[in-house]
Formats: C-alpha cells, sequence, structure tokens
C-alpha cells in the first residue's frame, strides 16, 4: 500500500486538503488493488454504520462485512485496510478488538468522497 502512504506524506506536507487526500488514496486502491467492489464496499459500509451508530462508536468488523456483503475469505479487514494507520491513516481500529471507525478529522472528507462513489 505504498501509494497510500504516499498520499498521507503529501497531505501531512499541506499539498492536499482532506478531501483531494481522501480521493487519492481511493482512487489508487482501485487503480492498483484492482479490488474496486471490496475497497468501495468497505468504505460505504463503515460510512453508513457509523453515521446509524454515532461518530464516535467503534463499528465491529463482522457488522462491516455483512452490510458491505463481503465474506471473511475476501479481506480480514472488509476492504478498510489501505484506511488503517498504517498505511492512510484514515481510520483507527479499537486495541485489542476488530473495530473501526474513522477518525474525527477525516470524517466529513470520507463521507463526502465515499459518498459519490458507485
Amino acid at each position: 500500500m505504498h501509494y497510500a502512504r504516499k498520499w498521507r506524506v503529501e497531505y501531512d506536507a499541506g499539498g492536499l486538503s482532506k478531501t483531494e487526500f481522501i480521493l487519492g488514496v481511493l482512487d489508487s486502491a482501485f487503480y492498483h488493488q484492482g479490488k474496486r467492489r471490496l475497497v468501495r464496499n468497505g468504505a460505504k459500509a463503515l460510512l453508513e454504520l457509523g453515521k446509524k451508530e454515532g461518530p464516535t462508536e467503534f463499528i465491529d468488523i463482522k457488522r462491516i462485512r455483512q452490510r458491505a456483503g463481503l465474506e471473511p475469505k475476501h479481506s480480514p479487514t472488509a476492504g478498510l485496510y489501505v484506511w488503517l494507520e498504517e498505511y492512510a491513516g484514515v481510520v483507527e481500529k479499537r486495541q485489542g478488538r476488530r473495530r473501526y471507525r474513522v477518525k474525527g478529522e477525516f470524517r466529513e472528507a470520507f463521507d463526502e468522497v465515499v459518498s459519490r462513489i458507485s
């Protein structure tokens, strides 16, 4: 996921808005990974469940997978891997549990970009 780190470095340097950063990571994931459905569905599921449960709640991976229509064999993280701390740093994982949420600082941009993808 070198591309996600590249986008993060550029964002951290002040070269991108949050929206440009999120869009860059998403487009690169689609291009490099060839897993559009996986990344799209996982991101959309996290976004939708986060809106339903509340922005500060961590969402269980099983619920994300179910909402996204994914099986564990598709991806242990339901396509959220590019967004995790070690790559883009947009989604945080609750320590010791398989529960995720979009970091507060990126919530609005993530919502804006992910809501537009089909």
